[in-house]
């Protein structure tokens, strides 16, 4: 896509299963809980299995600030000494849950003694919402199946494990408003990962196994790694426990600089959040830990102390920032060299379309409980092109369409997205 071409954003829905983030009523009273997470399964509000990891990440430094801790067995992540502030959330099932849907950006407010939860605020409005549930929607799963790769991710120098380490088969890991996989996970205390279903092949000629998808490996203040497993010579057992990876602490002498310019209309865009990470356009993703960069009233990023090595630049990943950075020539990787500055150029924005209602993920059970469609007004479309599941449903000059009163959905996820024709 280019500057002129269409503007899209995909909306994903799910079948009825949430996370729930929770917390006691606002009263000062002398002993008040620490805040929590409540992972649960809706009709019945069950614990969902134990074991999910969720981790509070800062977006102002893209690092995490709190975990990951580990639901018990009734579905409760405690986070002690967790003060106020703006934060994501970042979602782990391990083999048996796959978040599908997150909501955007909040400010978790706590207080009291004991720093106890008090109230949402959602940036998107005018006034703090009362004391309430957080819905994060999830879809159960079932456990994730061999090959699997488990071990712990260790400090190369030390031999200490590491703890918040993000391990995938993804550069770009979703989790802010997307999807964690059997492929995806992150570290605990004493550094210990395990992902699932990773590719590998077997080699006609020696018959030996190999891996096809590398782990990629990413802890705020280490350097990225790209690591595979070698299986011994005719060994077929894909279930491999034990492993080791050691992740190289940063060195500020082998570090370089990335820049560049961002543009939206043939404009500086200011203000942009710019993070590092895979070459897609998804929204809301964790990118590689400890690397943001916000751009100034030049439109001008500018990351500093990066190790030598190769990088995506991702323009606006955060979900409703307002930018959107389709996939273009100039999103090729970036090499950066120790002591040396790496220019991108200039690279064009998009205008993110926000879509307003349905606003979260929804499971269609007839297109009257969804109808109308809207979405935030591009002020300079002359109209839109609305499309659900991949089907192209209608246009429309106004930012809302209703759905097609013959359209029947089939359980499960639905899509739908917009254009706008400039």
């Amino acid at each position: 896509m280019t500057e002129n071409s269409c503007k899209r954003l995909a909306f994903l829905a799910s079948l009825a299963v949430v996370f729930i983030l929770a917390g006691c009523a606002a009263e000062e009273t002398p002993e008040l809980p620490d805040p929590w997470v409540d992972v649960a399964q809706v009709p019945d509000r069950d614990p969902a299995p134990a074991g999910i990891k969720v981790v509070v990440m800062d977006p102002a430094t893209n690092t995490p600030v709190s975990g990951p801790v580990a639901s018990d067995q009734d579905g409760r992540c405690v986070f002690p000494g967790l003060g106020n502030g703006h934060y994501n959330l970042v979602v782990f099932g391990g083999s048996t849950f796959e978040v599908v849907d997150l909501p955007g950006r909040w400010d978790l407010v706590f207080g009291g003694p004991k720093n106890t939860f008090q109230q949402l605020t959602d940036p998107e409005k005018s006034s703090p919402l009362p004391p309430a549930p957080l819905v994060l929607v999830g879809q159960l799963q079932h456990p994730g199946g061999l090959p699997r790769i488990s071990g712990k991710v260790v400090d190369a120098d030390t031999g200490l494990p590491l703890q918040a380490a993000f391990v995938s088969t993804s550069p770009f890991l979703t989790g802010y408003h997307g999807a964690t996989t059997f492929k995806d996970d992150v570290t605990a205390a004493d550094g210990s990962f395990s992902v699932s279903e990773i590719a590998f092949a077997l080699n006609p000629d020696s018959g030996n196994l190999f891996q096809v998808e590398p782990l990629l490996v990413t802890c705020s203040g280490y350097r990225p790694l790209s690591w595979i497993h070698h299986p011994p010579n005719g060994d077929h057992n894909t279930d491999f426990t034990g492993m080791v990876i050691a992740l190289t602490p940063v060195d500020p002498q082998d570090t370089g600089v990335l820049t560049g310019r961002l543009l939206l209309a043939g404009e500086p865009a200011t203000g942009v959040h710019v993070g590092l990470g895979g070459r897609w356009t998804d929204k809301s993703a964790v990118g590689q830990p400890g690397y943001l960069s916000v751009t100034d009233s030049d439109g001008v990023f500018r990351f500093t102390n990066l190790p030598q090595g190769q990088y995506f630049v991702h323009p606006g990943f955060l979900l409703h920032d307002g930018f959107l950075y389709p996939n273009q020539p100039g999103n090729i990787a970036r090499t950066v060299e120790p002591g040396l500055e790496t220019q991108t150029g200039d690279l064009t924005l998009l205008q993110e379309i926000t879509l307003t209602y349905p606003p979260n993920a929804w499971n269609f059970t007839a297109p009257e409980h969804i109808s109308p469609l809207t979405w935030t007004p591009v002020p300079s479309a002359h109209h839109y092109l609305v499309y659900l599941d991949r089907g192209l449903i209608g246009q429309t000059t106004k930012p809302q369409l209703q759905i097609p009163p013959d359209w029947t959905p089939t359980p499960g996820p639905h899509y739908w997205t917009v254009e706008a024709q400039t």
